[in-house]
């Protein structure tokens, strides 16, 4: 299994995200989005398969794992959940990114 890095990120949408990362920060990012009721570890086997070469970004998305937690329905509207994504890549400098997302997470994708 590869080493996960794990921190905190807040994010300019204002939601503080766990983000679990592995492999080379010169590699080609993935961003991996779990689903429905998951956290990042969802990915852990593809992330090992894939975190020789490959920048491996695995959030728990807003409300799930160790993320921040909001109030109210609306919070979790799909817009919010995308503009997050973006936001994330701002945070981490990465312009350019392949996206990989499951359930919930694939409906986000």
């Amino acid at each position: 299994m590869p080493q996960f890095d794990q921190q905190e990120i807040t994010l300019s949408t204002g939601v503080t995200l766990n983000v679990a990362t592995a492999g080379p920060c010169d590699g080609q990012p993935i961003i991996f989005l779990h689903g429905f009721p998951e956290p990042h570890r969802t990915w852990r086997h593809q992330i090992a398969a894939l975190s020789d070469r490959y920048f491996c970004i695995a959030p728990d998305q807003r409300g799930f794992g160790k993320s921040e937690k909001l109030e109210g329905v609306e919070s979790y509207q799909p817009q919010n959940m995308i503009a997050d994504v973006m936001a994330l890549a701002d945070a981490l400098e990465i312009d350019d990114f392949t996206l990989a997302g499951h359930d919930w997470g694939g409906a986000i994708a």
